[in-house]
C-alpha cells in the first residue's frame, strides 16, 4: 500500500521538479525561488522514496542541478566565468 502511495505522490513532485529545472534555463524568473522550490522538492522526495530505487535517478539529477548551481553562485561571489560541465548554466541566467 506504502508503495502505491509513494508513487501516487512522486509522480507529480517529479514533473513539478522538471518544470522547474526546465524555468531555470530561461532568463526570467525568480532564479532563487526556483532553487528554493527545488531543494524544497529534492528533500521531499529523499523522504518520500522507497526502497525499489525507482526515483533514485531523478532525485540525482535533481541534486547534481543544485549542485552545479551552487558552484556557479560560489564562482560568481568571486568574479569567475563559469559553464556547467554537462549543462549550459551560465551567469545572469
Amino acid at each position: 500500500m506504502f508503495k502505491q502511495i509513494n508513487t501516487f505522490l512522486m509522480w507529480p513532485l517529479s514533473m513539478a521538479a522538471q518544470v522547474l529545472s526546465r524555468q531555470l534555463k530561461s532568463p526570467e524568473g525568480d532564479r532563487n525561488g526556483i532553487v528554493g522550490s527545488l531543494q524544497l522538492l529534492r528533500s521531499t522526495m529523499e523522504g518520500l522514496k522507497g526502497p525499489s530505487g525507482h526515483w533514485n535517478g531523478l532525485i540525482g539529477d535533481i541534486a547534481l542541478q543544485l549542485a552545479e548551481l551552487g558552484t556557479v553562485a560560489k564562482k560568481r561571489k568571486r568574479g569567475k566565468k563559469c559553464v556547467g560541465q554537462n549543462k549550459e548554466i551560465r551567469e545572469g541566467q
